[in-house]
């Protein structure tokens, strides 16, 4: 159905690539979940900025997003400077990121200074802070109108240190996403996409519960991919996430029907990220292995 709808030339092929759940799993690693004695070679963030240049030289002109837990947990060891998020994200020029748990792991003040290096829109709905207070961006690609949101999950005060809890509060994420779906859709928006850490069931119940989102790229839920993309079949809303720790990145075609304003169809694949397939960008590759 896909291949007959492209035919077309009024169809739009808008690509989304995207990471989740990163942890700062920014250097390059080893695959060991295939094997434990001779682990094939990741290449991470700078194999991910070589995904993003081959999709270019094919014609294509990727959004890029994050949705959520890209900065590493607040553990002893796991600190990593802002600069080298901030120079990963201004490298592959990211579209959005969301405003997950980890975001908030370090502080406003660390999170700030990322967005101010970056340049890159980091999102959130439900945050009230002034200074963080973002909660979608509007964008196009192919002709097409997209709007891009996010929400933070109310269990991030769970994980984030107790002095942190006090820069930010979070809201109901119903109100929120109504009120920025409502918004998105009166400034033009053909396509909304969600950006989600509050896992794969509490985005099924988004799904069913407010019309109108298009799709939710999600993150948490540590480890749980969704190889291929699902369906909701109420609102058909599309649900997709890939797998952590930046050993893989996600791949998602929506064909969108300019005539009839209409989303017409999909695709979506989960990319190993192996240094050998996408060699790692030597700029990329010098910001996160200082």
């Amino acid at each position: 159905m896909i291949i007959l709808f492209l035919l077309s030339s009024n169809l739009a092929n808008v690509e989304i690539v995207f990471t989740n759940n990163a942890f700062g799993s920014l250097a390059p690693s080893y695959a060991y979940f295939m094997d434990l004695e001779m682990p094939p070679p990741l290449g991470d963030a700078a194999s991910f900025k070589t995904l993003i240049e081959f999709e270019k030289k094919e014609g294509k002109d990727p959004v890029v997003l994050s949705s959520g837990n890209l900065f590493p947990f607040n553990f002893p060891g796991d600190y990593l400077p802002s600069e080298e998020i901030s120079g990963f994200l201004k490298a592959c020029k990211f579209d959005a990121v969301l405003i997950g748990t980890n975001e908030l792991s370090f502080g406003v003040d660390y999170l700030m200074d990322v967005i101010r290096n970056a340049g890159t829109p980091f999102l959130s709905a439900n945050i009230l802070s002034s200074t963080l207070r973002k909660p979608y961006i509007m964008m196009e690609r192919e002709g097409v109108k997209i709007g891009i949101g996010g929400i933070t999950t109310l269990y991030t005060n769970l994980f984030v240190p107790s002095n942190v809890r006090e820069e930010y509060e979070l809201m109901d994420v119903y109100p929120a996403i109504e009120n920025m779906v409502r918004d998105m859709r009166n400034s033009g928006a053909d396509i909304i996409i969600l950006l989600s850490d509050a896992g794969f069931t509490k985005d099924s119940t988004i799904a069913d519960s407010i019309p109108g989102i298009d799709v939710i790229i999600g993150s948490s839920e540590r480890g749980r991919p969704m190889k291929t993309p699902f369906e909701t079949p109420k609102n058909h809303t599309i649900l997709y996430k890939g797998y952590t720790n930046f050993s893989s990145a996600g791949i998602l075609n929506l064909f969108y029907d300019k005539n009839n304003k209409v989303l017409a169809g999909y695709r979506g694949k989960i990319v190993t990220l192996f240094a050998e397939e996408f060699y790692m960008d030597k700029k990329v590759l010098g910001i996160v292995e200082r």
